[in-house]
């Protein structure tokens, strides 16, 4: 999980229901691909870029790096979902690139108990999958 609020809720969830928990942190990389709209020259233009996103349902930031600007119209995990918010804004006349960045977050592991066997583990995955857990088996 990305969000350590989810992780202690689904922990909380589960020890409800009578099994161990523990949450462990974990640095993984992982990419998002932002859809950038022009590289402004002055952060005025910037803005004025974004509140014609803005103004058309699309939100929008300027972030600056070493004396440049850039307008994000979004982020997403999901390529897919940055290519369709870019043929969005191409429709709306503005001229996207998706920029791809890679870098550390952390993710909340939720663990359930400690098995001797393999077959164990898995009786217990799938006594958690029929109560609506989603499982992963892992070998520590």
């Amino acid at each position: 999980m990305a969000h350590e609020v989810k992780a202690r809720a689904l922990r909380q969830r589960l020890e409800k229901l009578g099994y161990p928990v523990t949450i462990q942190t974990a640095q993984t990389p992982s990419t998002q691909h932002l859809v950038l709209v022009t590289a402004p020259d002055d952060r005025s233009e910037a803005g004025a870029v974004v509140g014609k996103l803005k103004a058309g349902g699309i939100p929008a930031t300027v972030s600056e790096s070493d004396g440049r600007y850039r307008v994000e119209a979004g982020r997403s995990v999901v390529l897919d979902q940055a290519i369709d918010l870019a043929h969005e804004l191409q429709k709306k006349g503005f001229t996207p690139k998706i920029v791809s960045e890679t870098a550390s977050s952390t993710l909340y592991l939720v663990r359930v108990g400690q098995f001797t066997s393999r077959a164990e583990a898995r009786n217990k995955a799938k006594a958690l999958r029929e109560k609506g857990f989603p499982t992963l088996i892992i070998k520590k």
